[in-house]
């Protein structure tokens, strides 16, 4: 088997997300929580106070935040989860796509009854945090941070591989998103 330099990068990023979640040495409650049927998702929470929740990017795991819930576990309740089939979460073959973390994301949220949310999206997070906002709006949502998300994640061009408009829509939609 021949192998390119696309696939070494492929298969050295799955080795060092799962080295992460072996050696990851976290503070904090680690747990699972149901949120469907078919899906529970495994998450670490810190601290007390207002709840920050950091989603990482694809292939990402809770472990990658641990500085971060670290320091803000000082005067937040910071969380941090594996989206569905990622880390420690239940692997599905349906439901790996954006809508649907974000509708995880919701039935998480309401599953721990989160109130007055910061959310924290990194990379294909991001797109996560879109799909939330775009389904379910931002009455519960006290700040979101976005966090090296692709330029092209939203596109003037109906034709383009990615949500068309999405942001304006959003920005228009709901007072205080710039």
């Amino acid at each position: 088997m021949k192998l390119n330099i696309y696939s070494l990068n492929v298969i050295a990023i799955v080795f060092i997300c799962q080295l992460n979640t072996v050696i990851a040495q976290i503070n904090g409650i680690k747990q699972y929580v149901r949120v469907s049927p078919d899906l529970e998702l495994y998450y670490i929470e810190a601290g007390s106070g207002t709840p920050i929740i950091f989603i990482p990017g694809w292939i990402g795991t809770s472990s990658f935040y641990e500085k971060q819930l670290d320091y803000f576990s000082k005067r937040f309740r910071a969380i941090s989860y594996d989206p569905r089939s990622q880390g420690r979460s239940s692997k599905t073959l349906e439901g790996n796509n954006y809508i649907q973390h974000g509708a995880d994301l919701k039935a998480f949220i309401d599953t721990l009854h989160l109130k007055d949310i910061i959310l924290v999206g990194h990379s294909a997070g991001c797109l996560d945090i879109y799909a939330y906002i775009r389904a379910f709006g931002i009455q519960n949502v006290k700040a979101i941070v976005f966090i090296d998300n692709s330029p092209k994640t939203v596109s003037e061009q109906k034709g383009d591989w990615v949500w068309y408009n999405s942001f304006d829509e959003m920005r228009e939609g709901y007072i205080g998103i710039s």
